[in-house]
C-alpha cells in the first residue's frame, strides 16, 4: 500500500527532475501549495484521493497544475494561451504515459482555470494513478 504522499512525491520527482521542463519554467516545481506570492510558472502537485485497501490494485487521483502570470488586457487579465501551449507540449509527455514496476498514470483530462481572487490562471492535469500491490 501507498499514500497520497507517496505518491505526490513519485509525480514531482517525475517533473522535477525532468530538465526540459525545469529549465524551462520560471518559477519551480512543488509539493501541495504554491507559494501565494509567486507570480513566476510554477508547477504544483497534489492528490485528491487514494483508496486505502490493501487489494491488489490502489487507485488514485491527482493533479498536476501548471500555473503562469496573465497576460494583462484593456478589458482585465487573459490566460496566456501561446504559454500555455509551449510548457503544455514539454509537460504531457511526462503525464500521459508513466510507467513503473509497481505502478502507471495518465492524463485524465485538462482544464484551464481562473485563480480564485488572482489576475492568475492554470492548466490541470488530472491525473488517474493506479498501484499494482504486489505484496499480497
Amino acid at each position: 500500500m501507498i499514500t497520497t504522499i507517496q505518491l505526490v512525491t513519485i509525480l514531482y520527482k517525475a517533473l522535477n527532475t525532468n530538465a526540459p521542463i525545469t529549465n524551462t519554467i520560471t518559477g519551480e516545481v512543488y509539493k501541495d501549495w504554491r507559494p501565494a506570492a509567486s507570480t513566476l510558472e510554477d508547477i504544483v502537485v497534489n492528490a485528491v484521493v487514494m483508496d486505502g485497501s490493501e487489494s491488489v490494485i490502489q487507485r488514485a487521483v491527482a493533479n498536476v497544475n501548471l500555473h503562469l502570470p496573465s497576460i494583462i488586457t484593456q478589458g482585465g487579465a487573459m490566460p496566456d494561451n501561446g504559454r500555455f501551449e509551449t510548457l503544455s507540449q514539454i509537460i504531457t509527455p511526462v503525464l500521459e504515459d508513466g510507467t513503473a514496476e509497481n505502478y502507471n498514470w495518465w492524463i485524465e483530462n485538462t482544464a484551464t482555470i481562473k485563480e480564485q481572487n488572482k489576475d492568475q490562471w492554470y492548466l490541470n492535469f488530472r491525473i488517474r494513478f493506479k498501484y499494482h500491490n504486489t505484496n499480497n
